[in-house]
């Protein structure tokens, strides 16, 4: 899988259903560089998933708008045995930008999956009402790896070297993880607030390109360390006061969003700035470590990373309920009707 992070969340998520479930893993759209033969693939393997999901007893589905046989398929499957279908984007919005033949594919899938039986699962709000779900529907919210399965790795000696003397020079220090450099992560806006209030900040992912280039080189606190496996994060953590969330979700039309990396940052500990909508905003142990840049102006960001808490009992609290096996069981995937 190309994207880390989605592959480390998928694996945290097998590993909880194992709890309750003897697991089977179905991936329909195949890693072939070849479009025909991706496309033959897909359709080929479409079948298969059809064909395992009728001979097991309930059925968990991260949901993909080109799954043109496997979504009506649900809709008919649902009626015997429970499914969930997870939702993690809205989907109507961005296609219609990006890929206007996906989204009529979407729009397909959709008319059968609100018309199921299924139990939607959307990851913040947000995506539940743009996509018009009703009936059986209940926020999941995103988890992490629970303290058990996270391996830590030592940071290499020039890395810890450069964060040692970043953490002596600059107060509060924050750390933000890039990932794969999207436009509305924000980055350009997070620089401005580092600038505005001399942080330090530790930069974790690819090299930036294009205007953003010039502006790190000339930066003395900032360290960007370049990619690195997830793995060695808490070790750059263990160096941070906080870490920075999505800064620019206005740039895909959106309010609400439900990052990995923040709830990442709060099982090692550490508050986070966000400027956007999270649904951990509304949860009373999460919501006083997140502070939304642009709506809380009531209280000045210094204040917020200055005052004190205990940051061993956030991380004890954060890797409990962000769990995957405490969060399927809130929402009945687990413990519930159907398991």
């Amino acid at each position: 899988m190309s994207r880390p992070g989605i592959a480390r969340k998928i694996a945290a998520q097998n590993r909880a259903l194992a709890e309750g479930y003897r697991v089977r893993r179905v991936c329909v759209v195949p890693d072939i560089a070849s479009q025909v033969l991706r496309l033959v693939g897909r359709f080929w393997n479409e079948l298969l998933a059809i064909l395992r999901t009728l001979r097991c007893d309930a059925v968990y589905y991260r949901y993909s708008p080109v799954l043109v046989m496997l979504n009506p398929a649900l809709w008919i499957i649902s009626r015997f045995r429970p499914v969930w279908v997870e939702y993690n984007s809205v989907y109507r919005g961005e296609l219609a930008l990006v890929a206007p033949a996906a989204a009529r594919l979407h729009a397909w899938s959709m008319f059968w999956l609100r018309h199921s039986r299924a139990r939607h699962l959307p990851i913040n709000r947000e995506i539940g009402i743009e996509e018009g779900l009703n009936g059986n529907v209940q926020v999941l919210g995103n988890g992490w790896d629970s303290p058990s399965q996270s391996v830590s790795v030592e940071l290499a000696e020039d890395h810890c070297q450069k964060l040692g003397e970043l953490s002596k020079q600059y107060r509060p220090l924050g750390v933000f993880v890039a990932g794969d450099n999207a436009a509305w992560h924000g980055f350009d806006r997070i620089l401005k607030v580092v600038d505005q209030h001399q942080f330090g900040l530790i930069l974790v992912g690819p090299r930036q390109e294009g205007e953003l280039v010039d502006l790190l080189t000339e930066r003395q606190q900032l360290v960007q360390l370049g990619y690195l496996e997830p793995a060695a994060l808490p070790a750059v953590y263990s160096f941070a006061d906080f870490g920075f969330g999505t800064f620019a979700l206005d740039r895909k039309n959106q309010k609400e969003a439900c990052p990995l990396k923040v709830r990442d940052y709060l099982t090692s500990g550490l508050r986070v700035v966000i400027n956007y909508a999270d649904p951990l905003l509304d949860v009373p142990w999460a919501s006083p470590f997140l502070y939304q840049y642009e709506k809380d102006k009531a209280k000045t960001l210094l204040a917020f990373l200055n005052s004190p808490y205990d940051r061993d009992r956030l991380a004890e609290e954060a890797c409990e309920r962000l769990d995957w096996v405490a969060l399927f069981a809130e929402v009945g995937v687990l413990g519930g009707a159907g398991a």
